[in-house]
């Protein structure tokens, strides 16, 4: 990933079927080191489940810990 406390965040879907947890996407990693994507639940999932939006609450890309949203969709 990104580093040392770049922070990762994986999304999984729940199989009632096999009754377990399944990782639906690739990790996301924060992009610096220190970025610290998802600290603190800096993370909202739609009620659909396809679309996610990951905090990163250090990352200095606007500005000295600024922090930025990413926001992915599940294809």
């Amino acid at each position: 990933g990104g580093g040392y406390k770049a922070g990762s965040v994986k999304i999984y879907d729940w199989n009632e079927t096999d009754t377990s947890w399944n990782q639906v996407s690739n990790e996301i990693f924060g992009e610096y080191v220190n970025d610290q994507v998802g600290k603190d639940g800096a993370i909202s999932l739609s009620s659909d489940g396809n679309r996610v939006a990951i905090g990163s609450v250090s990352n200095d890309d606007g500005g000295n810990n600024a922090g930025h949203v990413r926001i992915f969709e599940l294809t």
